[in-house]
């Protein structure tokens, strides 16, 4: 009795394993909480990589799903939203699908880059991202990623010496409180007071608000020089070339071309010739550039450090002149 229960038991375990007869498969990656993370579920893999386990309240966290199908199957990238947690979505780009060769056959590629902001200190938590496939009408399933724990500084205790916050008493100093003709000690102490308290939050707010002046396009330069920093000495990875293609593409959606981000290179190359604002040679330097980087990155050909930084300077060069735009150009 025992074993012909077993032996059923496996069976219904294997059948809920590999999505026979209808039953849904659904996958979570073994590590919770890891910056780095793979799930495999079904005909798929999906990988999230964040750019850094940590930030400040001035900083932005860059998050990359990218996943790959068997052909053939049906995969539905998660919901865009405005907030993921916490977090503030400041973009969402998802790169043209490709489709690219292995040792096992032609596979689909999707990658989606999240840029998301923080507003408070505090510890975050990015919520689990669900990416749905469908191989045929029985066998369909769910890859979740695992909840990620990323902690958020405040960027005053950066500026304080000694881990301490920053003492405003320099501040206080300078200010010189209204005179008083009257019996007036409560009102003028009540002011006093709120002077005080207010500039315990006064950096915050100016730091806050220099944030927010600071341009979308001096962010992804920002990302951009970054990647000239990492990449100087070793031969770059497969992330920092998505990265890259990433950031020019993106620049484009917010200063020239609003199907940039879609579009694949052929057909961005043609729309950018049209505009009065790029022009046909630089439509052709975006497609020299994008070109490259598919090549290595989809087609697996190398790509040394010495040409790395060579589209890097030219994607350096051409959000510059997105930069100088301005927002309101004709598109």
């Amino acid at each position: 009795m025992n074993s012909h229960w077993k032996s059923n038991a496996w069976l219904v375990v294997t059948l809920a394993a590999t999505g026979v007869g209808g039953v849904n498969c659904f996958a979570e990656p073994a590590m919770q909480g890891a910056s780095e993370q793979t799930v495999r579920a079904g005909p798929i893999e999906a990988a999230l990589k964040l750019d850094r386990s940590s930030l400040n309240t001035a900083e932005s966290l860059i998050a990359t799903l990218t996943v790959r199908a068997e052909s053939g199957v049906r995969v539905s990238l998660p919901r865009v939203e405005s907030k993921l947690g916490g977090f503030s979505v400041l973009s969402t780009v998802d790169e043209p699908q490709r489709t690219v060769a292995t040792s096992k056959g032609d596979e689909q590629l999707f990658v989606r880059r999240y840029t998301l902001e923080p507003f408070l200190p505090g510890e975050y938590v990015l919520p689990p991202l669900e990416i749905r496939w469908q191989k045929s009408a029985g066998e369909s399933g769910v890859a979740r990623t695992a909840e990620v724990k990323i902690p958020v500084e405040t960027l005053l205790k950066e500026a304080g010496k000694d881990g301490k916050p920053p003492d405003p008493g320099t501040i206080r100093g300078a200010y010189t409180p209204p005179v008083v003709r009257s019996d007036g000690s409560i009102s003028a102490g009540i002011v006093i007071g709120f002077v005080i308290a207010s500039l315990g939050g006064a950096g915050i707010w100016v730091l806050r608000r220099q944030k927010q002046a600071a341009d979308e396009i001096a962010i992804l330069l920002d990302r951009v020089q970054n990647l000239r920093r990492s990449a100087a000495t070793d031969m770059p990875g497969t992330e920092a070339l998505h990265e890259l293609a990433g950031a020019l593409r993106e620049g484009l959606v917010r200063r020239v071309e609003p199907d940039a981000a879609t579009a694949d290179t052929g057909e961005l190359v043609a729309r950018l010739a049209k505009k009065e604002t790029w022009g046909d040679s630089e439509a052709r330097r975006v497609g020299e550039v994008l070109g490259s980087l598919d090549a290595a990155r989809f087609g697996g050909v190398a790509m040394p450090a010495s040409e790395f930084d060579l589209h890097v300077e030219a994607v350096v060069g051409m959000l510059k002149k997105m930069r100088a735009m301005p927002e309101g150009v004709k598109r």
